[in-house]
């Protein structure tokens, strides 16, 4: 959902900025701001899945010596 939302919002920032450039200031720092937090979002879920995937690699690699 959040390509589709750059999507929409940069070709919204490219017709404004076609009429004028003040117009598209305001709704082209609102698209650099969703890639940043899209960035943020791909990190933090790249941390969740390598913490899931050492517990599980450390469950499974000592449980079954105790």
């Amino acid at each position: 959902s959040g390509h589709t939302l750059l999507n929409i919002l940069s070709t919204f920032v490219l017709k404004l900025l076609k009429k004028n450039i003040l117009f598209g200031f305001l709704p082209f720092i609102l698209v650099l701001a969703i890639c940043f937090l899209e960035i943020c979002l791909a990190f933090l879920l790249a941390y969740v899945f390598m913490v899931l995937t050492c517990i599980y690699l450390t469950d499974s690699l000592y449980e079954a010596a105790h």
